[in-house]
């Protein structure tokens, strides 16, 4: 391969690079929290600069989408936000069913015949056919959780309390000892 033919390689991959991020860049999205597990609340974070990269002009409001297709039949939740078209950003709070969702996608949403109507679109947020994350219920609450730091300390405490007391039973066993020898020695001489 030539330097020419490099060249043109290059600027190939930087303008599809370039160009990718033109495209995909003007939407920025991000789940809280991250990760495959996660419990409820979720927050969404969804941002863009230009109503017309996620919907076209006969919509007038914008929300969320949630698709399950892990759950037979495939469950679809539309968030019950609905975003007025001049609002560029929003943070979606949603408590969501106790599943493992595959996509993540924007709504367009509009009012048809006195009807609400909503229709997921793109551009995908995050997309997974084995699942992007899954609600659990959160642990059952504890009365009080120790560490193993907590425990040494309890531990050590106990054990200092028995070393401080020893003399004390000490004491006590010997004051009996001591009258049981006492009583012994009375009786060995008659009075």
């Amino acid at each position: 391969m030539n330097n020419v033919e490099k060249i043109i390689l290059m600027l190939l991959l930087l303008s599809v690079l370039f160009l990718g991020s033109v495209v995909f860049g003007a939407v920025d999205y991000s789940r809280d929290p991250s990760g495959f597990t996660i419990e409820n609340p979720v927050s969404f974070d969804v941002s863009f600069d230009d109503f017309s990269e996620l919907c076209d002009a006969s919509w007038n409001w914008w929300s969320i989408y949630f698709l399950s297709e892990i759950e037979e039949p495939a469950l679809e939740i539309f968030s019950e936000d609905l975003i007025a078209s001049t609002t560029k950003n929003y943070i979606f709070v949603e408590n969501l069913p106790l599943v493992i969702y595959t996509e993540v996608k924007p709504a367009c949403c509009a009012i048809i015949d006195e009807d609400l109507e909503c229709e997921d679109t793109d551009p995908v947020f995050e997309y997974n056919p084995a699942g992007i994350f899954e609600v659990v219920e959160p642990p059952p609450p504890t009365l009080y959780a120790f560490t193993t730091a907590d425990l040494a300390s309890t531990t050590a405490y106990i054990s200092d309390i028995f070393t401080s007391i020893r003399s004390l039973f000490f004491l006590a066993g010997g004051i009996h000892l001591a009258f049981y020898v006492i009583k012994r020695v009375i009786r060995i001489f008659p009075m």
